[in-house]
């Protein structure tokens, strides 16, 4: 299954300013579905430790979370599309990925681009699609 919604809110910065942070929800009070992707500033040696020194990603649900696990994150102009590695299909309930749309400004777009490369440094998930 591959969760579909558009995005009436995007957020590029963490509420408190604790992480790398972009967040997409289809409603910004009742929200059914959402994607939350964040990093933290600096990797510390429990997180290392730990395998938590990567981004962290949230789809609709806390059970449908982990550090790491996407094989691809595609930004497009107006939508992006994600997919979930193999290795972590069976935690995910058949989900495989999302394709969620949404509307924002030239600049918008520009630091919602620039944060996402934050939060997913190190990973070879990512990749801007032209289009």
């Amino acid at each position: 299954m591959i969760v579909k919604f558009h995005a009436n809110s995007v957020v590029t910065e963490h509420p408190e300013s604790e992480c790398f942070f972009v967040g997409f929800a289809d409603d910004p009070v009742e929200t059914n579905n959402y994607l939350l992707l964040q990093r933290a500033f600096d990797d510390e040696v429990q997180d290392i430790a730990l395998g938590h020194d990567t981004y962290h990603v949230e789809l609709s649900d806390q059970s449908h979370s982990g550090y790491g696990g996407l094989s691809t994150f595609l930004l497009q102009r107006h939508q992006l599309e994600l997919s979930f590695a193999s290795d972590i299909l069976d935690q995910l309930d058949g989900i495989v990925g999302a394709q969620i749309t949404f509307q924002l400004s030239d600049q918008q777009f520009e630091l919602l681009h620039e944060q996402l490369k934050l939060v997913f440094t190190g990973s070879n998930c990512f990749a801007r699609v032209a289009t």
